[in-house]
């Protein structure tokens, strides 16, 4: 929006294809428009108040209803199956000033950097767009203003499941794709997969561990479960790094790319892939 001020979406559209697409680029031209005339709109707003010598509070969009407009347009294309998942952040970077409002999506995961550790919100449930009309959303809780504090230093990640749900087949010496038997994984928190499964998922707990190692200028030792063709060991030293939220996405795509990669027992030093 300005120097200080940001607005940022997230968002997920169900399905593949031209539907899809469309429902995308829908969304994003109204949040794009929305910022714009919201811009323009405070500006005179600040000249008006300029010329009557008055001072008046800094505006805060009021990102709900972009959410209902998102909402209503998606619902009246009519795709059937399609919806939009996603989640409205305003920042001020300045103050640390933050509001959320969601559809569809209530998790958004946060470094506090006086704790030196990752945390989840989880804010109200409201459904995704496109799957009632407004009317019906108002009749329940809606789509709501949700105000934060952000303090120096934190870092608020918004992503989609490209990399959480990033996935591995277990493998047997000679590569064989492999079932787990192991019912404890039942019970184990943050668990990648359960008993009877033959992959498992990158994971919301990696990429925390992963991010605070790095903020943190740690170490990290990526464990890959059943990995039962290779005794390997994956450790990152991040020691030497600047400690910078683009470090912490370069070593998000770097690991989960090692975490996917399958070590042929029979290669060599002079292999490449």
């Amino acid at each position: 929006i300005d120097q200080d001020r940001f607005a940022v979406i997230k968002c997920d559209i169900s399905g593949k294809g031209v539907s899809a697409s469309l429902i995308m680029a829908e969304v994003a031209t109204i949040f794009h428009s929305y910022f714009t005339d919201w811009k323009k709109d405070n500006e005179k707003r600040k000249i008006i108040a300029s010329r009557k010598q008055v001072k008046i509070k800094p505006a805060v969009p009021k990102i709900d209803q972009l959410v209902y407009s998102i909402n209503g347009l998606v619902e009246s294309m009519g795709f059937k199956g399609r919806f939009a998942a996603f989640i409205i952040v305003y920042i001020d970077t300045r103050t640390g000033e933050t509001v959320f409002c969601n559809a569809g999506d209530n998790l958004v995961h946060i470094y506090k950097k006086s704790k030196s550790k990752m945390e989840v919100i989880t804010i109200p449930e409201a459904p995704a767009a496109g799957v009632f009309p407004n009317d019906m959303v108002e009749m329940t809780a809606g789509f709501q203003l949700i105000p934060y504090q952000m303090d120096p230093g934190d870092i608020i990640y918004l992503f989609t499941d490209g990399i959480e749900e990033a996935q591995r087949h277990f493998r047997t010496e000679d590569l064989k794709i492999l079932e787990c038997a192991d019912e404890d994984h039942e019970s184990v928190e943050n668990s990648t997969h359960k008993a009877g499964q033959d992959f498992e998922e990158f994971g919301v707990s990696r990429m925390h561990d992963i991010i605070q190692a790095v903020l943190n200028k740690d170490k990290y030792e990526l464990y890959k479960f059943h990995n039962e063709y290779t005794d390997e060991v994956y450790n990152f030293d991040f020691s030497s790094c600047e400690g910078t939220f683009s470090e912490t996405v370069i070593a998000l795509l770097a690991i989960e790319r090692v975490y996917r990669h399958y070590h042929d027992p029979s290669s060599g030093t002079g292999d490449r892939i």
